[in-house]
């Protein structure tokens, strides 16, 4: 019995162990942004993107999805895969005005970890 519980723990960190030792961003980040350049939005992301690339030793290319008050951008960010490489910065419009607007919204994956508190 002692033998059964040990083997799935030997498993477990052997498998977590590579899973540490994988090396992230391998590839440039792209953050999308919902509105055109020049905005607030606009800024504050650049701003973050130049901080995260200079400490990530990758490039953030910062993409400009403006039209339908954020949809277009956050429909980008749901077709995205979701492997990390594809950030979202928005405002509160396309968060918290939109859902009183539209009768269909997309739906957009949330990453949770024990350090964010999750939802």
């Amino acid at each position: 019995m002692r033998n059964a519980l040990l083997l799935p723990l030997l498993l477990y960190a052997l498998v977590s162990e590579s899973a540490l030792a994988q090396a992230w961003p391998a590839k440039p980040i792209r953050m999308l942004v919902p509105f055109p350049p020049g905005g607030g939005v606009d800024y504050a992301a650049r701003i973050v993107g130049k901080h995260l690339a200079d400490r990530l030793g990758q490039p953030v290319l910062i993409e400009n999805r403006a039209g339908a008050n954020g949809i277009i951008a956050l429909e980008a960010l749901k077709s995205a895969p979701a492997d990390g490489y594809t950030l979202g910065t928005v405002s509160n419009g396309p968060l918290v005005i939109n859902p009183s607007m539209y009768l269909k919204l997309p739906t957009i994956r949330c990453a949770t970890s024990p350090r964010s508190g999750g939802w």
